[in-house]
């Protein structure tokens, strides 16, 4: 539960991190379009973090350890994880996009109460940027280049409520868009910041679990595409 992964498509895909008995884990597991296969472990075992990059080069920022939140961030080549410079904000519950691990983004989640603020990696240390217009933490994310174009949707600010909102960021700053129409936290992301899926997560009413999925197109409107 509450793993990193990145990835271009579905033939080529990397997994990591999570919780699983007795507690948060360091494993990777690559695919590659038919199986799964354990590669190089994590230095350590975390949860709920910022993961962006493709299964040959990516990042793994922040995140839940058995300390309430932390900064650590590692940089995977495809091979092994490497150590690199940390977060300047210790937090859990965020989200990143990027297509490598030289260039991106993670920006919300935990660093004690809900969170707004936006860090851009460079290949070598992170920054702060621009800050969401509203905290939030488990948001999902669409990815797009590097650092210059995303989304994030729903939330939880704080973490006993839901929201819809939508922000995308310019490669500067983030600017409120369409709303998705199911307002739900831990909602999973896929796509562009013009193309993209909202799915599943939870519904704030009643509290349960939902399948809604919902596409964003041309950059402009988001529309239901699922419910079931």
């Amino acid at each position: 539960a509450q793993m990193g992964g990145v990835g271009v498509n579905a033939e080529a895909a990397l997994a990591f991190g999570g919780e699983a008995p007795p507690g948060d884990q360091a494993i990777t597991e690559s695919f590659n379009g038919t199986s799964w296969t354990e590669v190089a472990d994590m230095n350590d075992g975390v949860r709920q973090m910022g993961s962006l990059g493709t299964y040959t080069s990516a990042l793994c920022a922040g995140g839940n350890v058995p300390s309430p939140h932390t900064a650590n961030n590692e940089s995977w080549n495809g091979t092994s994880w490497t150590e690199v410079a940390d977060l300047n904000t210790s937090r859990r519950g965020l989200r990143g996009f990027g297509t490598d691990n030289t260039s991106g983004l993670v920006a919300g989640g935990y660093p004690g109460s809900v969170d707004d603020r936006t860090e851009v990696w460079n290949g070598t240390s992170w920054a702060e940027s621009g800050n969401l217009n509203s905290g939030r933490g488990f948001n999902g994310s669409t990815i797009q280049g590097t650092s210059q174009t995303g989304l994030v949707f729903g939330a939880d600010p704080p973490e006993t409520s839901n929201i819809a909102l939508t922000e995308d960021w310019n490669g500067a700053s983030w600017q409120e868009v369409a709303n998705l129409n199911n307002a739900r936290q831990g909602v999973g992301g896929a796509g562009t910041a013009s193309v993209g899926l909202a799915f599943g997560g939870s519904d704030p009413s009643p509290p349960a679990v939902t399948t809604a999925t919902e596409e964003w197109s041309a950059g402009t409107t988001i529309k239901t595409v699922d419910t079931d």
